[in-house]
């Protein structure tokens, strides 16, 4: 994965486990791991395996592509249009960033230091 996807995956993945009102706990034991392992993918600390993206995938009836920040919500391919001076590492975190609540968005900014 890369950092901006595993940056991406951690937010979402939390979003879903609130949303769904799972502890780490919880969520660990539906899908095979430990709480430790949870809290280490939401924290950047780890990235999780094809094998447990597809396994968080299932368990929150939502794509790989959309843990990863491919997709939006409703399916549709997220990536905005290129522009002479934005890499394609550079539109994927901004297409990430801008499906981030208010309070992810002041989180990740607050982590990059520019909050």
């Amino acid at each position: 994965m890369t950092h901006l996807s595993i940056i991406y995956a951690m937010v979402v993945l939390k979003e879903l486990r609130a949303e769904n009102n799972l502890t780490q706990e919880k969520l660990a034991q539906a899908i095979g791991t430990n709480q430790r392992t949870v809290a280490r993918w939401e924290v950047g600390k780890s990235d999780p395996s094809v094998f447990y993206i597809l396994k968080l995938a299932e368990y929150f009836h939502v794509s790989a592509d959309y843990l990863l920040g491919v997709e939006d919500d409703l399916g549709h391919k997220s990536y905005i249009d290129v522009q002479d001076d934005i890499t394609p590492e550079e539109q994927k975190l901004i297409t990430a960033y801008r499906k981030l609540s208010p309070s992810n968005r002041e989180m990740i900014l607050r982590m990059l230091n520019i909050a």
